[in-house]
């Protein structure tokens, strides 16, 4: 029987409930990443839901699907001490 490829849902509410009770979280980054639905709010979620995990770099969320310019100025809203999207690349995405 083949394995069924988790979603980031599936994936989130289990990091969720070991989190919440102070356990290991039993998904990692990478296998949030290669599960199905990964976009870029997604990778904001993880960031902002689990601090204290591999966080996602603005690489990363940059190059995800659905980074538009909107979810940059957001991931500058929500993130005010990591790197910053500057304006520059900001409009260079909305073009």
């Amino acid at each position: 029987m083949k394995n069924k490829k988790l979603t980031v849902d599936e994936i989130y509410q289990a990091n969720i409930e070991a989190f919440n009770i102070r356990r290991k979280l039993p998904y990692t980054k990478k296998e949030y990443s290669e599960a199905e639905g990964c976009t870029a709010d997604a990778m904001r979620y993880w960031n902002e839901c689990f601090p204290n995990a591999d966080p996602y770099s603005k690489k990363e969320y940059s190059e995800a699907e659905g980074c538009t310019a909107y979810a940059m100025r957001y991931w500058n809203l929500v993130f005010p001490n990591v790197e910053p999207f500057l304006e520059s690349e900001i409009i260079a995405n909305n073009s």
